[in-house]
């Protein structure tokens, strides 16, 4: 059997560190696993994509059009885009909750989506959906630890648990971060999601610690390996 995982962002979210340690996480479970990263125009704020495939069936790292078990974004509407054309139906979508516009959205005026257009979209195809954002993060670019902290306490992939990924991350992340880094992905471990009861342009704060509009996000069920 073979589980297939695009991770998603805009260049300089640190997804290569993400994919880097669900990656070692995998490999310690003793299964095979092969992994690709596309850099596309990251430096110019393009996106960034990985692919990672693990399992005894695995051949190729690359995942098709509409193959991938689950999808991990660091930015909504990498995560719409990638769960339109990625994601199997009745997969798994989970994402952090912030607005970083990659080039060709600003260039072309793309519509922005809000939460609320993600939630209706992975109703539509029966997909899982799960988001977090950290009110008291410091530094944007420890948004990929926080994803990791949310995917790992929902334990959606057997053995991807927050012991696991703390114990690779303690290993990977050079030590004069290692601390503040840590402390991010234990505190998106216990993070429990809010849903605003006002109306659908009340004013949230993301993880950058800057306002935004959006929509209150329902919770979807999320059953691993459905």
């Amino acid at each position: 059997m073979t589980t297939s995982i695009f991770i998603c962002g805009v260049g300089g979210q640190g997804i290569g560190l993400m994919g880097e340690v669900l990656c070692h996480v995998l490999q310690n479970l003793n299964t095979r696993v092969m992994a690709t990263e596309t850099h596309g125009v990251a430096q110019r704020g393009g996106t960034v994509t990985t692919h990672i495939r693990f399992g005894d069936g695995v051949r190729t790292p690359k995942i098709g059009p509409g193959e991938a078990d689950f999808v991990f974004s660091l930015e909504r509407l990498a995560g719409l885009r990638f769960t339109e054309t990625m994601l199997r139906d009745r997969g798994t979508l989970v994402y952090y909750d912030t607005v970083q516009q990659p080039q060709v959205t600003r260039a072309r005026g793309m519509q922005y989506p809000t939460a609320a257009d993600v939630n209706t979209a992975c109703q539509r195809r029966n997909i899982r959906v799960a988001h977090i954002a950290l009110s008291n993060l410091q530094n944007p670019q420890m948004q990929n630890v926080a994803l990791l902290g949310r995917i790992a306490a929902l334990q959606l992939i057997s053995g991807v648990t927050p012991e696991s990924v703390r114990k690779v991350l303690h290993q990977r992340l050079p030590e004069r971060v290692r601390a503040l880094n840590l402390q991010v992905f234990n505190d998106a471990c216990t993070w429990k999601e809010t849903v605003a009861r006002t109306s659908s342009n009340a004013t949230k704060k993301n993880g950058t610690g800057k306002s935004d509009n959006r929509q209150g996000l329902r919770s979807f069920p999320i059953i691993a390996g459905a």
